[in-house]
């Protein structure tokens, strides 16, 4: 299954053309939650390739927007996979929020870690795919027994 994590301050009014075009979707955050934090939460989006939300993903793509991501699992299991890595505890302690749906993140993050981080945080994720850094190329990052595998296709427009 296909899926889209949006960062939701990066799509400000276009949240709402998201939500019109994919009603399968669904915070990374649970329950009732501080109206300013629901500003802020990832928003986790899963649909068909080629319907109109897939069509809309394209047209932003090199936007900054969010990841997406390639898995067989449920939505509610990919939802509480993603969740573990909202808040990261520091080597000092200290809680801190970690913005992995931002390819700008993703992109450099992945290349930094060793066999047993790359195995945790992919889990269930067969491919996690975003924008490089010039918006020209997508990048996809898939594993193989703890090493990080990493393919760039010029995007089409």
């Amino acid at each position: 299954m296909h899926y889209a994590l949006l960062d939701i301050p990066q799509l400000g009014h276009d949240l709402a053309i998201a939500q019109a075009l994919n009603a399968n979707h669904i915070s990374l955050y649970r329950g009732p939650e501080d109206p300013q934090m629901a500003e802020m939460a990832p928003m986790l989006f899963w649909y068909e390739p080629g319907g109109a939300f897939a069509e809309w993903l394209d047209q932003h793509w090199g936007e900054a927007r969010g990841i997406s991501l390639i898995t067989t699992a449920s939505p509610e299991e990919i939802r509480k996979h993603l969740r573990r890595f909202l808040r990261i505890k520091t080597d000092d302690g200290r809680q801190l929020y970690f913005r992995f749906y931002d390819p700008r993140v993703l992109r450099v993050f992945l290349p930094t870690c060793d066999a047993s981080q790359l195995l945790e945080f992919f889990g269930p994720v067969d491919q996690f795919y975003v924008e490089d850094l010039d918006h020209q190329q997508t990048l996809y990052f898939a594993h193989k027994d703890g090493q990080l595998l990493t393919d760039e296709r010029r995007m089409a427009r």
